[in-house]
């Protein structure tokens, strides 16, 4: 699956959900194109993930194929281990956002993707954000 990592967001309509203001973010409220997004650890052997869905009901069977096939990719072929993501945040520094956040973002055809990497010991080093294209 051919992946093309961005270091500037071009679907900020879908993120700036005119309705929701950062409090409701901190409350648990997303933007309605929101369908779920990824944590994911790495034990010293393999990620550890888990799976946060959000609008479940705006995603399809492709989409499902789609989302599974771009994180596979992620953490199964490109980022096999936290050495693999450090080098690649470290060579792509317009990506830094704060001092350990790195943020990239993925369009595809059928939903669009935020993909976090935080560089902080005893933290959660990455999260997967899907959003359905509109």
């Amino acid at each position: 699956m051919n992946i093309i990592f961005n270091t500037v967001c071009n679907f900020k309509d879908i993120l700036d959900d005119g309705d929701l203001d950062i409090q409701d973010i901190s409350a648990g409220k997303q933007p309605e194109a929101k369908i779920g997004h990824f944590r994911a650890d790495h034990d010293g052997r393999r990620w550890q993930t888990v799976y946060f869905p959000c609008h479940e009901d705006l995603k399809t069977e492709d989409m499902r194929k789609e989302i599974n096939g771009v994180f596979t990719e992620i953490i199964k072929n490109r980022f096999k281990n936290p050495e693999t993501v450090t080098e690649f945040c470290y060579s792509n520094k317009k990506a830094r956002f704060g001092e350990y956040i790195y943020n990239f973002y993925i369009e595809h055809e059928m939903c669009n993707y935020c993909l976090v990497f935080i560089l902080m010991h005893k933290e959660y080093s990455m999260y997967l954000h899907i959003y359905k294209k509109y």
